[in-house]
């Protein structure tokens, strides 16, 4: 896997690092999701969603 350098200030309200192998192919154990919250849900996203003080 390349690893990706940005050289420009990404919008984002946090981070979280994916574990485990239940999202791949798509995301994979140990890559970051940088979220941004919206207010918005529809059908077919993917959500981050705290529980307890667990994401």
């Amino acid at each position: 896997m390349k690893n990706s350098l940005y050289d420009e200030q990404l919008d984002y309200d946090f981070a979280s690092w994916f574990f485990g192998d239940s999202m791949e192919p798509a995301y994979l154990n140990g890559e970051v999701a940088l979220i941004k919250q919206t207010g918005f849900d529809y059908d077919g996203a993917i959500y981050a969603i705290e529980w307890n003080g667990q994401t």
